[in-house]
Order: structure tokens, then sequence, then C-alpha cells
């Protein structure tokens, strides 16, 4: 038998938490020996097998959410007969052993996902020294269930897995609050026990075989020694860098189909449409980028020219969905309003980008990115293109174009047209209709315009920092990015100039302020202590003592 320190083995699985999981577990046990010298996903075997030498492939392969893998790993199975017909091949599955499985080519054993570790790694020893270990799942009362029994339980755990993959994609969102990654945290593991309990229900169709080793009644295993990723070991940049599947493209139209409730702290104008409108105008946004993004890809223009086109190209993006987005209901009033209205559109858009009323953050570089696949250069870093860090920031940056957009459409819309009967009834929630409640939203509208001027804007460009709008989980989020803004910090004048020396005062003055205050607490605390609590112990002592006296005389 081979010294165990010899036991390397490449780990097969396409769910990167389970891989995760699994390694930390293997880790975890300090006699097992075995050394995990690769993990990847099924498409990644054979080039993770040039690259490594190694004594067993273990393969993980979830049959009760996608059977056909049991295809994919057949195919795979005679690609490594005539590449490596002597590496041994241990299998994981969610009911362990069958008939079927024992004639795939170099498979010497296979066991259950819910399986005892220390089980686990005895199994990898035998199968890499050329021995065989299957294992099914024994339950004496398998044989009394019902065939409509064992579909219902198959059916419920693929519904199982659905939701522990929703809930860490929630998990990956980095904004979500303390609170709110303990509760999609504790969700995960309910979900976890609850598939530990189906799984004692559902058994492979064909009969069952007997270990090669004597094995327990893996029913009674309790849910804690199922092989999982503790929670409070998950670290979300390393599942996010493992997988390399993500198509960002497809995730924010995702995304706009979830929820967009305003989660910030902060009023924005998208907030007076209802959600099906809200939905169709973000849509409409990231369709009108596209289509912008194909044409000027199209005319092939350098990065100089490109650049000089910025405000052009902002100031058509919000025409055209301003256009589309509300002529529509427009034209309901009259055929005079929607020439008056589109006269207005051109005119309001000239004027929003030479104001720079409409903020979209580094969108120069997003624009370099999309039409001429060039890298991103932000806060001196490189981010390749079409790399994971850069696909992440091409899609931040994209949410907020798409957010901002929309809610400037909705600014035109409540300066222009909040009195139009079309306007308001297919449009604004039922709580904003009343010509009041509409006046009270532009007011509070207004308080918060002056606010970002005078306040939030210079205090992030003191701070080298953008705020931006992000499409999160759970709805609309802020989110910052860090970059220097140091010519638009020597370009302010006014108020907002006054702002940034205020806040540098306040930061020069803070750590003296906070020496005097704690050398003032010192102080009264020593009176307090020693002083007067001195002198109130030696009154109260004279006082006893007296008492005493009087009550011996």
């Amino acid at each position: 038998m081979k010294n165990d320190a010899n036991v390397n083995i490449l780990l097969i699985d396409d769910d990167p938490v389970f891989r995760l999981g699994l390694i930390a577990l293997i880790q975890e046990q300090s006699n097992s020996n075995i050394r995990i010298l690769a993990q990847g996903t099924m498409t990644e075997t054979l080039p993770l097998l040039k690259e490594n030498s190694v004594d067993l492939l273990l393969i993980s392969l979830d049959l009760a959410v996608e059977p056909n893998k049991l295809t994919n790993l057949v195919k795979l199975s005679r690609k490594l007969t005539t590449k490596y017909p002597d590496l041994p091949i241990l299998l994981i599955t969610p009911w362990g052993s069958d008939e079927n499985i024992k004639t795939i080519e170099n498979i010497k054993g296979c066991c259950p996902r819910n399986i005892k570790i220390s089980d686990l790694i005895k199994g990898i020893k035998l199968c890499a020294n050329g021995k065989t270990y299957y294992v099914n799942i024994k339950n004496k009362n398998r044989t009394l269930i019902g065939g409509w029994l064992y579909r219902q339980c198959e059916l419920g755990l693929r519904e199982i897995e659905r939701s522990i993959r929703q809930v860490n994609s929630y998990l990956k969102n980095s904004n979500l609050s303390p609170l709110d990654i303990l509760f999609w945290q504790g969700r995960r593991r309910e979900l976890k026990v609850v598939r530990w309990l189906v799984n004692q229900f559902v058994a492979t169709p064909n009969g069952m075989l007997n270990s090669s080793m004597d094995e327990e009644d893996n029913s009674q295993e309790d849910p804690d020694s199922m092989v999982k990723l503790p929670p409070s070991e998950v670290n979300p940049n390393i599942i996010l860098a493992s997988d390399n599947s993500l198509d960002y493209e497809d995730i924010i139209p995702k995304k706009i189909q979830g929820s967009l409730k305003n989660t910030t702290d902060i009023i924005l104008e998208l907030d007076i449409l209802k959600e099906d409108k809200k939905r169709d105008l973000l849509l409409l946004v990231l369709k009108e980028l596209k289509q912008l993004v194909s044409e000027l890809k199209f005319l092939k223009l350098n990065e100089d020219q490109l650049i000089e086109r910025k405000t052009s190209i902002v100031r058509e993006l919000w025409q055209n969905v301003a256009t589309k987005f509300l002529g529509r209901y427009v034209s309901l009033d009259s055929g005079d309003r929607l020439i008056n209205f589109k006269e207005n559109i051109f005119k309001q858009g000239q004027f929003l980008v030479e104001n720079n009323f409409i903020n979209l953050p580094l969108f120069e570089e997003l624009l370099c990115y999309l039409v001429l696949e060039k890298e991103f250069f932000i806060d001196d870093q490189i981010y390749p293109y079409q790399s994971k860090s850069a696909s992440e920031i091409e899609q931040i940056l994209t949410e907020n174009v798409l957010i901002t957009i929309a809610c400037s459409t909705m600014q035109f819309t409540l300066n222009n047209l909040s009195e139009s009967q079309p306007i308001k009834h297919n449009l604004f929630k039922q709580e904003w209709k009343s010509s009041r409640k509409i006046a009270m939203f532009r007011n509070n509208l207004a308080w918060k315009y002056k606010r970002e001027k005078y306040w939030q804007i210079p205090r992030n460009i003191f701070e080298d920092e953008y705020q931006i709008l992000k499409l999160g989980y759970q709805g609309i989020i802020i989110g910052k990015i860090s970059h220097s803004r140091h010519q638009e910090l020597n370009s302010l004048t006014g108020i907002p100039w006054f702002i940034t020396i205020m806040i540098e005062f306040v930061d020069s003055v803070t750590r003296g302020l906070q020496a005097i205050a704690d050398i003032l607490g010192k102080a009264v605390v020593f009176i307090l202590t020693e002083i007067i609590g001195r002198g109130i112990g030696l009154i109260g002592k004279g006082i006893l003592q007296g008492i005493g006296k009087k009550i011996k005389n």
C-alpha cells in the first residue's frame, strides 16, 4: 500500500462552494496526509491532468439536480481511458453506488454526498491503491417507499438545490448588511439540513450493492457530518474568482427582473414609478445602450474621437430613452403635444449634458472598454479586458448608467409632464398621483439636489471617491469607487470649496480634541473617585462610627 503522503488527488465538481467545502474538511483531518493538488470543473479535467501528476481523480456529480452529467462522465471516462488508463476515479453522487456506475471504465469507487469525512478519506486511500470502494445509502424502510414518494423527493431535492444556488448568489453581493448576511447564511443552513433529511428517503432505483467494507447505517447520520462548507469559512472573493461561467450581459437583465426597491437612504426619481414601469424603463435604457455601443463599434473610432463624442453619446442615449418611454403616453393627449414634447426633449438633452446634470462617473473608461475593448485603468490599477475583475467593473458602471439615465428621464417627467393624465395614470404609483403628493415629491428631490451639490459631491471629490447606484439582489443600493479626483478638487469654488476646507479643518483638529477630551475625562474620573469619592467615604465612615458609639452607650 502506498504511503499516505503520496496520495495526491484532483478534485472535480462544477459547484465551487462544494469544492471549497470539501477541501476545507479534508485539510482539517490532520492524519489523512491527502493533498489536493488542483480543483476545477468537469470541462477543466484534462487540462488540469496535464499540469498535475495525481494518484486519484475525485469527481462529485450532483445527479439530483442535473442527471445528464452522467452522460458527460461517460464521455470523459472514454478520453481518460486512452490518455490515463491507470488513473482511478472515485465518484461522489447524491445516492452513492448503483449498477450503472460500476460499468463505467476507470471507476474504482462511489459513495454518497452525505458520507462521513473519515469514511471518504478511507475510500480515497483504497481507490488510490487500486482497490474498490462502493457505498450506497442503506435504509431498511426504503423498500416500503413507493415510486410516487421517490419521485416527489427527487423533485423536492432539485428545488432545494435551486434555492441553495440562489442564496449563494445573494451572498456574493458584497453590499449586504451584516444582518442580511446572517439571515442568508441561516437560510442556507436550513436548506442544507432539509436536503439531508430528504436524502434519507431518496435512493437510486436500481438494487443496492454491499460495500466492499463494513458500512454503517447512513440514514441515522447527523446533518453536521455532511460534506459541506461551514458558512463562517466562506470567502466570497474566492468563490467569485473560481466561477468562470458568469455572463454579465445576462446578469443585469436578471437583476432588473428582480427587486427594484430603493434600499438607499436617499430619495430617487424612480421611486414614483410603478414597479413594472420601473423595470420597463431600465430594460429600455439597457437596450439603447447596447444599440449605441454597436453603432460606435461600426464607426471604428479611435480613443480620442470616442472621448470627444462622450457628451453627444450621453445626450443621444438620454433622448432616445426619454422619447421612446414617454412618447407612447404623451401621444394619448394630442398630436400637437407630441410635437412639442419632441422639441422639448431635444432642448432638455442639450441642457442636461452641457450643465453636467447627468453625472456618469468613469463613463469614458466604460466606453473605451465596451467599444474599443480597452482595459480599465482605475485608481492606478490595470484591469485587463474581459478579465474577471474588469467584467465586474463593467457590470457596476453599466448598472449606474442605467439607473442614472432612468432617474434623469423621470426628473424631466416630473418637471414637464407631471400634470398629464396619461402619464399619471399609467406611470405613477397610486400614492403619488395627486397634485399635492407630486409637489411634495418634487420638493423632496429639490432638497436632495441641494444636499448633493453643496455637501455630498464636494465630500466625495475630497475623498477621491465616486458614489454610484447599483442593482443589488434586494433592490437598488449605493456603492463607491475610489479614483483620483485632484483636478475636480482644484476646480471647486464657492460653497463646495468651503465644505472641503471645513472637512479638512475638522480632520486636523479631531485628534487634538480627542486628546483634550481624554485628559478632561481622566481628570473628572480622578476628582470623582479620589477626592469626592474618598471624602464621601470618610463622611459616611464618621456617621457610621457615631451611630455605633450611640448604640453602644
